[in-house]
């Protein structure tokens, strides 16, 4: 948990999931497999840009 000095409020930072080096190939093998364009790949990259914002706020 973080607190902004500017307003005293207190931020929890979610939990970032760790993935093993076996499953991440797995999944970037069967998302490779995906047609471009997929609606499933969009939402991944979009959950990246989560992850990273999650681990940024752990950091904080």
């Amino acid at each position: 948990m973080t607190v902004s000095s500017d307003t005293g409020t207190a931020t929890v930072c979610p939990p970032v999931v760790g993935y093993n080096r076996e499953f991440q190939a797995r999944a970037a093998e069967e998302l490779g497999l995906l047609p471009d364009g997929s609606a499933t790949a969009e939402l991944l990259s979009d959950y990246g840009v989560m992850r990273d914002q999650a681990q940024a706020c752990n950091r904080a």
